[in-house]
């Protein structure tokens, strides 16, 4: 059936140079006649195509006509006057519109019940709602048109939680699984030269090395994982193979990947030769019986078997096209996120499709989900390079073409269908969205008729449990409390227990994400580095020259920065910014030296025990700067932060940020020291300044011991952070603090 391949008629099944090929293929390879049942007009690709497999074999073309009223309503001068005005301002176009000719047949004109919501959750509603009255009513052979997919998502969801099932065709786009996600991740650390971050996270789909134990190969992708992040390797490669104490397991992994990236071709070669290179890494890395297992990873190997069919295993004969491996790589991404898989394991009667997928099938209802004018028209709109007027010389579709195929499509949905309805959200946030074009010309036609509109307001029920709301959690941790945790963990305590249940008590913390460019974070740890390296070499600069210092300074920041700048370039800007603040830097420790403060120790390692019933637990940390007074005992703790003063002035005023100084405050009073003074010093814009915080080490020591005592006897650690401590957090989708107070 050609209606039921896009539209124009056979469109989607040739939108590229791969699906043109296919066309091809397909027809110059006629194996018998050939019957075509086209309910829109065939493109000028679809004719050609027919008249090649002509020549081979016998062709029926048989078309479907559109109705009389579709026509009349779809297809006169008015009708396309008054679309055009429904374009140009879609709130008042039914209303300065010239009256539409008189409909021949006026009372053939199909009855369309349009359900108007307001907002995504009542058009999921409204669908819901029809969808258990057409069921109610006998009716059971039901199809819905999913135009808006995510309200038709949605509406799925809200009918099998009703266990109303729905055989899915609309089905997902194949990029978006598992198994393709697992394939073009491979592409992409070939073609990025195996960088360590999409890498690690290949070998973690389980697809992945299937002649490797799941436990051992995990225990291989740990380790390689650690590697990389204790010694900053951000491609997988000699210098991975080099790490001291690396398990042979790992090892032979990363040999194998590296084998497994030297097997593909270098340079320019055509799309066929890339693809083939593709199909035999699948076997190299053992991923392909896993695939096979798999329902998206079967749909997967078929398209690739399709590609390498229509292209060619590595001849150019096919296409004369050669591309370097970024931009098969593109047209590969191309082709996933065209095809589609649908799950098959459900039948029902009650189908969600697509317009295309709906042709000619015999529903005794029919809903469009979506009908609003984003979702339902006939748009083409010209591009940078393929405009109108060059879309109608090279044959393909436009605008008045497009508009045609739709409204056959229509019309012909319609007039099979015993029941046609439709939901139309009429507001997407705060802009209004008009009612689609044809439903809109329908509709005025029927009121020029005398027939009764089909418009009315959806009256959807609440879905069960609204106005509940999800819980706010609370979970205990008795009897789990860690043998050690971090400062940083204990400020997460203070700061919202329910995060310091998920990444303490569960470990759900993620690890750091290795990264190809420096990150403001890694500048703070490279910004650390230098200052600790300067501070040892020049723990008092009363003596110094400042344009000593500074060369001093620079010297430091070349040896440190100079393996970042070697892998990327880019890294110089990081450099040059930390070098604008040397001069600076230098005044601001001349003036704590002048108030006898004197640099003791950095990037300092401390803990503090705390009994906790019959155990102890260690809290742990490191101190980036101590100070000494140069007339007692007293000490200065200070935190570098790479970010301006009144951020970190605001800052402390939050649970988390003075909650590490506190820490560190506890560790030194641990010691016999008394601490003077502590606080975040912002190395960063044209100022070196520091935001004091007022500690009271004994009063915290206190505040620590019975918090630390209280989760390991089962107090609850409620989600309860500030939106400042929340709007940084890992674990906000856990606790589901976006969804407090509506339905869940």
């Amino acid at each position: 059936t050609a209606g039921a391949v896009g539209g124009p008629a056979g469109e989607a099944l040739a939108p590229t140079v791969f699906g043109a090929m296919a066309m091809q293929a397909w027809c110059d390879n006629a194996a018998g006649p050939l019957f075509v049942l086209a309910n829109a007009p065939l493109s000028k690709r679809w004719m050609s195509g027919l008249a090649r497999h002509a020549g081979h074999a016998p062709v029926t073309l048989i078309e479907v006509a559109a109705p009389l009223w579709a026509r009349a309503v779809w297809g006169t001068p008015a009708a396309e006057a008054q679309e055009k005005a429904q374009e140009a301002a879609p709130e008042a176009a039914s209303e300065k519109t010239q009256a539409i000719a008189e409909v021949p047949g006026a009372d053939a004109l199909p009855e369309v019940r349009i359900l108007a919501a307001d907002s995504l959750e009542g058009e999921a509603g409204a669908v819901v709602a029809q969808v258990q009255a057409w069921l109610a009513a006998g009716i059971t052979v039901i199809g819905l048109i999913a135009l808006d997919t995510l309200v038709a998502r949605r509406a799925r969801a809200l009918l099998e939680r009703r266990q109303i099932l729905l055989a899915d065709e609309a089905g997902w786009r194949l990029s978006t699984t598992s198994a393709a996600t697992a394939v073009m991740r491979w592409v992409e650390a070939v073609a990025g030269g195996l960088p360590s971050r999409i890498v690690i996270d290949f070998l973690k789909s389980p697809f992945v090395l299937d002649d490797i134990a799941d436990d051992d190969r995990d225990l291989a992708v740990a380790a390689i994982e650690d590697a990389v992040h204790r010694h900053d390797i951000t491609r997988i490669g000699p210098a991975l193979l080099a790490v001291e104490g690396m398990p042979p397991a790992a090892a032979a992994l990363v040999q194998r990947l590296l084998a497994a990236q030297a097997a593909w071709p270098r340079g320019e070669v055509s799309f066929g030769a890339w693809t083939a290179a593709l199909d035999a890494s699948l076997d190299h890395l053992r991923i392909r019986a896993r695939l096979a297992g798999d329902p998206a990873g079967a749909d997967v190997l078929a398209l690739l078997a399709q590609l390498l069919k229509v292209l060619g295993g590595g001849s150019e004969a096919r296409t004369g096209l050669r591309a370097g491996l970024g931009e098969w790589r593109v047209f590969l991404s191309a082709q996933f996120e065209r095809a589609s898989f649908r799950n098959r394991a459900v039948d029902s009667p009650v189908v969600l499709t697509t317009l295309e997928g709906a042709q000619l099938r015999p529903f005794e209802a029919v809903l469009l989900i979506g009908a609003d004018a984003a979702h339902l028209s006939a748009a083409a709109p010209d591009t940078l390079f393929v405009n109108a007027a060059l879309r109608h010389a090279l044959g393909l579709s436009d605008a008045a073409a497009k508009r045609e195929a739709l409204h056959y499509q229509l019309a012909c949905l319609m007039a099979m269908a015993g029941r046609t309805a439709a939901t139309w959200r009429r507001r997407n946030l705060d802009e209004a969205q008009p009612l689609s074009p044809p439903l809109a010309r329908l509709e005025l036609a029927r009121r020029i008729a005398g027939l009764p509109s089909g418009v009315r307001l959806a009256d959807v029920a609440p879905p069960p449990g609204r106005g509940q709301g999800t819980p706010h959690p609370a979970p205990q941790a008795a009897g789990r409390m860690p043998e050690r945790i971090s400062v940083s963990a204990y400020a997460s305590l203070l700061a919202c227990p329910y995060r310091f249940f998920a990444t303490a008590i569960l470990g759900l913390a993620e690890p750091d994400e290795l990264e190809e460019e420096l990150s403001k974070r890694d500048y703070g740890t490279w910004v650390h580095r230098v200052l600790k390296r300067f501070h040892d070499d020049h723990p008092l600069l009363q003596e110094i020259a400042d344009d000593v210092l500074v060369t001093s300074l620079e010297r430091i920041a070349d040896q440190v920065f100079a393996p970042l700048i070697a892998f990327n370039y880019l890294s110089l800007g990081w450099k040059l910014r930390l070098q604008q603040l040397f001069p600076a830097y230098i005044a601001w420790q001349r003036a704590r030296e002048a108030e006898g403060w004197r640099y003791a120790e950095g990037e300092a390692p401390r803990s503090l025990g705390f009994d906790v019933g019959e155990r102890e637990v260690q809290l742990v940390g490191r101190i980036d700067r101590i100070d000494s007074h140069a007339s007692d005992d007293t000490v200065a703790l200070i935190d570098y932060k790479t970010r301006r003063i009144d951020e970190l002035k605001r800052g402390l005023r939050h649970a988390g940020e003075e909650a590490q100084l506190a820490g560190y405050a506890m560790f030194e009073a641990a010691r016999g020291k008394t601490v003077g003074e502590a606080g975040l010093a912002a190395i960063d814009g044209d100022t070196v300044e520091l935001a004091p915080a007022r500690i009271d080490a004994e009063a915290e020591h206190a505040r620590a011991e019975r918090l630390l005592w209280a989760v390991q006897a089962g107090a609850p650690l409620p989600a309860n952070g500030v939106e400042h401590t929340c709007s940084h957090c890992q674990v906000r989708g856990l606790c589901r603090k976006d969804y407090w107070g509506t339905a869940a």
